[in-house]
């Protein structure tokens, strides 16, 4: 089957985003898509859509280049958060802010800016929660590759949620697989977790790292099963919430939840996660204390 059509594209300023049930994403207001067939063209029906718009349209990308552009953005430090298509704003506002009080004043990134002058002179490229399937469209081949160069050259990967199942080869969602093509970890990401709170909605986890417990938000995120990775963290089911596998020179650290957020960012978390309490940063800090070294 071939999608070959779709019908009525609007600007970008008023897209909605459509998934489709074989992991593509379009963006513009539908009215069909057609594909071709064997037997000839025809529109999908319903049961072939997500129709779920999965809230990586416009806005999300209006509110990124807001903040960027509010924010002075010209620090020319060793760490960087991603802000293209399909990263939520409030996951990438809470790594930037914590990321401040470390005192490591981040660059921010688009996915234009995934070339090697842009990734020149960084240790550590923190992607944030959002839409998985967005994000690895908007990263292009291109974009993949020399990612996946930096890390290998010893650079640093630290995947929150989306910026998790986005890294792994492989994305087990709802029991359909997917397969991913950045693949900086051998594996799958699996997700939502059983036990969890369902998605769309959000809840409070408690995961284990060495042997403490730590809050944290959950929202759809992955548990990981990846060739080779040292376990950093445990959801109450004994599966990964958080691993660290090596990549040529570099490293790849990646996490389900959101551990990000702390409780001063209620402005961040209102209307959409105002019932789940956050963790406190100090275990995300941590993490990134060690994929700066």
């Amino acid at each position: 089957m071939r999608r070959i059509a779709l019908i009525a594209l609007t600007t970008m300023a008023s897209a909605d985003t459509l998934l489709l049930k074989d992991g593509t994403v379009v963006e513009g207001t539908v009215v069909a898509v057609v594909v071709e067939t064997a037997s000839g063209r025809r529109a999908l029906e319903g049961a072939e859509i997500d129709w779920d718009r999965a809230r990586t349209d416009a806005a999300w990308i209006e509110a990124n280049l807001r903040f960027a552009l509010a924010r002075d953005a010209k620090s020319k430090g060793s760490t960087a958060v991603y802000l293209g298509r399909g990263v939520f704003p409030p996951s990438a506002k809470a790594v930037v802010r914590r990321l401040d009080g470390m005192g490591l004043a981040p660059r921010l990134l688009f996915e234009e800016q995934l070339t090697a002058a842009g990734l020149a002179g960084l240790r550590v490229l923190v992607v944030p929660g959002g839409w998985a399937p967005t994000q690895h469209e908007a990263m292009g081949d291109g974009g993949r590759g020399r990612l996946r160069t930096f890390v290998e050259a010893g650079g640093a990967y630290l995947g929150i949620c989306a910026g998790a199942y986005v890294a792994c080869s492989a994305v087990s969602w709802e029991d359909r697989e997917y397969p991913y093509a950045l693949g900086l970890a051998r594996g799958r990401a699996i997700g939502p977790v059983k036990g969890l709170a369902p998605w769309p909605t959000t809840g409070s986890v408690e995961i284990r790292a060495g042997g403490h417990a730590v809050p944290a938000l959950y929202a759809g995120g992955c548990s990981l099963a990846i060739d080779g990775a040292a376990v950093l963290a445990t959801y109450p089911d004994g599966s990964a919430a958080a691993i660290e596998v090596r990549l040529g020179k570099g490293r790849v650290f990646l996490c389900g939840v959101h551990p990000e957020f702390v409780a001063a960012d209620r402005d961040l978390l209102a209307g959409w996660a105002d019932g789940s309490p956050p963790g406190d940063g100090d275990w995300l800090e941590g993490l990134l204390r060690d994929a700066s070294r």
